[in-house]
């Protein structure tokens, strides 16, 4: 995920006021196709690495499968608020 990914959930959540789950689904919504584009045109000049980028693939479906179950459990809903209330924080101090 990119950093503008990063900036465009905790937007969806903080200042549009979705909930977690819902604003990671939209976001993907929105970063997929953007990846795909981005994934022909390298391709396209050779310029991907095949081999890492299978394994990169799999680590990547392997944490959103588990990002998944993590963000959908019970335990989730107590930590989401304390998490972004952090990423305020930092945001707002690094600004």
């Amino acid at each position: 995920m990119s950093f503008n990914a990063t900036y465009l959930l905790l937007a969806l959540t903080l200042a549009v006021g979705l909930p977690l789950v819902q604003a990671n689904a939209v976001k993907n919504a929105v970063v997929v196709p953007v990846t795909i584009m981005a994934m022909l045109v390298f391709a396209f000049k050779g310029s991907i690495d095949w081999t890492l980028g299978a394994v990169m693939g799999a680590g990547s479906i392997a944490g959103g499968v588990l990002g998944a179950r993590l963000a959908t459990s019970l335990q989730a809903r107590k930590c989401e608020r304390r998490v972004f209330g952090r990423c305020q924080v930092t945001l707002k101090s690094t600004v």
